[in-house]
């Protein structure tokens, strides 16, 4: 299990630190890898049209075909378990267009957008089931008014350096404003580069690359560090025993050193005073977050495309 060690912060400065410095909580010190590994805001990535199935592009993401509002909707409370790999009992997928135009499995003259509404309106079978909390009538009637629209596909686009985002599908045409500078895409390609992924059972090291926030609420901060930015989910991470860590400083200046575990997850149980900080430290070397966070379900953002301005996955330095 992930442990967490409690020291007094120094607090945050603006800008960047030193060279192998690793005390700054928004710097990024020489010999880290170039950009941010986070922000906020739309996601990044983004490919030409699409043709209503997942593919990879050479931003090295997956492209949904769905437009922003409806993907970020899937992200936060389907698909922890209807994710590019469906967590058993369920039966499908619920990531791009073509996954949402399917018949629904238990209504065929249904789509599984259809479906997926019914569902979550629903107190029979409601999704996603307790103890999650549900989708607000303000994320179901995104869906709703998607379908309503006649269910354009759309692309999730960030401008380098305009710090927006535009979205082709978008039934409002509005934008989502990414933290300026954009993050780079991660040119580097789907993979697992550990070779071993997780295949069952309870406890800190479950479901690595899956958000965590879904059913573990309790958790202040939790995620997965990875060595490349495209990973696969349930794909073992960085184990801690190679000399990483992941250092959280809140708003008070309280720093907390999460110690990843072998399939590289990291959790701090507790509460924080937020906005938080974060870095991640391996020999001397740093990569850390440009911009204070309210969620630390980290894994929300640093998914295998990559949301919210993410370009992929927590990293390693």
């Amino acid at each position: 299990m992930a442990s967490a060690n409690r020291t007094a912060g120094s607090g945050t400065e603006p800008g960047y630190a030193g060279s192998g410095a690793s005390t700054g909580s928004i710097a990024v010190a020489s010999g880290a890898s170039t950009g941010t590994f986070a922000s906020s805001g739309a996601s990044t990535g983004a490919l030409p049209a699409v043709d209503g199935g997942a593919h990879t592009g050479d931003s090295g993401s997956v492209n949904a075909g769905l437009p922003c509002d409806v993907e970020q909707l899937l992200v936060t409370r389907c698909q922890s378990c209807h994710g590019s790999t469906p967590l058993p009992p369920s039966p499908m997928s619920l990531v791009t267009y073509a996954d949402l135009m399917k018949p629904a499995i238990i209504a065929p003259s249904r789509s599984m957008a259809q479906e997926s509404v019914i569902r979550m309106q629903g107190s029979t079978l409601p999704m996603p089931p307790a103890p999650m909390a549900p989708a607000t009538p303000a994320e179901i009637a995104v869906l709703q008014n998607w379908i309503n629209a006649g269910a354009p596909q759309g692309v999730c686009d960030v401008t380098p350096g305009d710090g927006g985002s535009s979205d082709a599908g978008a039934a409002d045409g509005g934008a989502v404003a990414c933290v300026s500078p954009v993050p780079p895409v991660v040119n580097t390609p789907v993979t697992c580069t550990s070779k071993m992924n997780w295949v069952g059972g309870n406890g800190a090291a479950m479901s690595p690359g899956r958000p965590c926030g879904f059913c573990h609420g309790s958790f202040a901060v939790a995620g997965t560090v990875y060595p490349t930015a495209h990973e696969k989910d349930y794909c073992y991470g960085v184990n801690g025993a190679r000399g990483v860590t992941v250092v959280i400083t809140d708003k008070s200046g309280m720093s907390f050193t999460l110690n990843p575990d072998n399939t590289g997850n990291f959790i701090l149980r507790g509460t924080l005073t937020l906005p938080y900080q974060a870095k991640v430290v391996q020999a001397g070397k740093t990569r850390a977050m440009m911009t204070p966070q309210m969620s630390g379900d980290c894994n929300s953002c640093h998914s295998e495309p990559g949301y919210n301005c993410a370009p992929g996955r927590v990293l390693i330095p």
